[in-house]
């Protein structure tokens, strides 16, 4: 696969990386000479052929040229390409001197206000969103200040909590995939929901009450207790009465059908005897 710009995909060749030959048939074909499609650009999903070989004759000549699906002189973009790596290399020093920064600087306790509401609107924002209305709900907010593009309501929002509250949603937030529960994971170690248990050692709720009341649910009791019953104890299969004088008499048999002349040969035998 071959791509015009930046992939962390490392199965991806970079265009700068090899010489596109410009045409899908090469004139000039070398050894290390190999087939690769574009994924992005214009000639996305275009085959082409290409030349890794940074030592090759024939494609890494100062007369070659890297034009037709990739375009543009080798020499050219190995410049372009020194060029992005040193605002790419400067932005990371940048980052990572700002994030060493901020983690030494002295906190007072004025700033609590402002680092509660940004964990929150941070957790909030990276939560699935199928679990916006269930966090809403629970905390009694409107689900319209939750969701994409609504950061200003959100913040509003957090504005007129206290700080222990805006810190409770946030954690919650970051702990909102536990509500899920999926089978192959019961038999792990670690299926628990230990944020939300840790959040509520801090807050006195009992647990084991509300373990015990999960398990014993009568209203889940009653809906699968006769359903399980009825499969156990499967209904004896119903006899069709049977009427044996019905069924053992023998059919009467059919009286022959009395021969033609036969009338008529009775009557003159009896004529002759009298």
């Amino acid at each position: 696969m071959l791509s015009e710009g930046y992939s962390e995909n490392k199965s991806v060749i970079q265009r700068w990386d090899v010489t596109v030959i410009n045409d899908q048939t090469p004139v000039k074909p070398c050894e290390s000479q190999e087939e690769a499609i574009w994924i992005n650009g214009k000639h996305a999903g275009h085959r082409v052929y290409i030349c890794r070989d940074k030592d090759c004759k024939i494609h890494r000549s100062g007369n070659s040229s890297r034009s037709g699906a990739g375009g543009g002189d080798a020499a050219s973009e190995r410049e372009t390409r020194k060029k992005l790596l040193v605002k790419v290399n400067a932005e990371k020093r940048y980052r990572n001197a700002l994030f060493n920064a901020v983690a030494a600087a002295p906190v007072t306790e004025s700033l609590a206000s402002q680092f509660a509401t940004d964990a929150a609107l941070y957790c909030i924002g990276r939560m699935t969103s199928i679990y916006n209305k269930k966090l809403a709900e629970a905390l009694g907010w409107d689900v319209a200040t939750l969701g994409y593009g609504v950061t200003a309501k959100l913040r509003e929002k957090l504005l007129t909590l206290t700080l222990a509250e805006r810190l409770r949603a946030a954690v919650l937030a970051s702990h909102m995939n536990d509500i899920a529960v999926q089978e192959y994971s019961m038999g792990s170690k670690d299926y628990r929901p230990k944020g939300f248990e840790q959040m509520a050692t801090y807050l006195s709720v009992d647990m084991k009450a509300l373990r015990s009341a999960a398990d014993n649910d009568p209203k889940q009791k009653a809906a699968t207790e006769p359903a399980i019953a009825k499969a156990a104890k499967p209904e004896p299969a119903k006899k069709t009465p049977v009427n044996n004088a019905t069924a053992t008499a023998p059919k009467a048999a059919k009286k022959p059908a009395p021969k033609k002349g036969a009338k008529s040969a009775t009557k003159k035998t009896t004529k002759a005897k009298k």
